[in-house]
């Protein structure tokens, strides 16, 4: 995504560094407050459907008309699927989350807003469920999108031949991510769509992919269990002020154990 002139007409995006709006585990593992609390202790039953405000919460304008999720399910009692959708429309006859027992997995998400800036999500098992904001699109000033031919800017795998090659992260470790100037990225953008790929994992954890610079936010990309290989779509911040001296980057930051990532850049 590259900066745009105001739109006058269609819509375009802005991203942000990930914000967490709802979490329906019990005891706020979160920590979150106000609105962004608006879930806490609500697990969904299997067959039903919640609403959770996205428009107005964690700094997300209220005139958002849709937005970018990052949406998890986590621990689920049996095999199932979750259906997001705009609050009070009919319920699709598609599924943007699909689970199997106690396998905590998620799913990028683009979804229209309602009215009112809301969504509904339905889920056919019971299940927790995490809604992470990764950006929204208005009819205001924003940023409009540029495809690329999909190129690896990433393999953390030693021998990989790939940059970043060796540099397997660790519990609790950071890798810094160059992403403007780089596979016909320009210098310019304001975000980036990457598909990002986990392997080689050793414990169960989570990837947050979030702005070079900017604090790391309670929000994660990837989530799995340990020997698991996994990828998921993400569309990332470029940061402003990351430690490499005059690069647009993203960081990326694993929570535990050790992994391998895999980055690919597609627009």
């Amino acid at each position: 995504y590259v900066p745009s002139a105001p739109a006058s007409s269609g819509y375009l995006y802005n991203p942000v560094s990930p914000v967490r709006v709802c979490d329906t585990r019990k005891g706020n593992p979160s920590g979150l407050s106000g609105l962004q609390a608006q879930c806490n202790s609500d697990t969904p039953r299997a067959g039903t459907s919640f609403g959770v405000t996205i428009a107005g919460v964690g700094g997300i304008p209220a005139n958002a008309t849709a937005a970018i999720l990052n949406v998890t399910a986590v621990n689920p009692v049996s095999p199932g699927y979750l259906s997001v959708y705009p609050a009070g429309s009919s319920v699709p006859d598609t599924s943007n989350v699909n689970f199997t027992s106690t396998i905590t997995v998620a799913n990028m998400v683009v979804v229209p807003l309602s009215a009112s800036g809301a969504i509904d999500v339905l889920t056919s098992a019971a299940t927790n469920v995490v809604v992470d904001v990764e950006g929204y699109f208005t009819t205001g000033t924003g940023s409009r999108g540029e495809t690329i031919s999909p190129s690896r800017i990433c393999d953390t795998r030693p021998g990989s031949g790939e940059p970043y090659a060796g540099q397997t992260l660790g519990p609790g470790s950071t890798l810094e991510l160059v992403v403007g100037g780089v596979a016909g990225v320009p210098d310019t953008a304001t975000a980036v769509v990457l598909n990002v790929t986990v392997t080689d994992t050793t414990a169960s954890g989570y990837l947050t992919v979030y702005p070079a610079g900017a604090p790391r936010p309670v929000a994660s990309n990837l989530n799995w269990n340990p020997g698991t290989t996994l990828a998921n779509m993400v569309v990332a911040r470029i940061g402003s002020s990351g430690r490499v001296s005059g690069s647009p980057t993203v960081d990326i930051y694993n929570d535990s154990g050790s992994t391998d990532v895999v980055v690919d850049v597609e627009g």
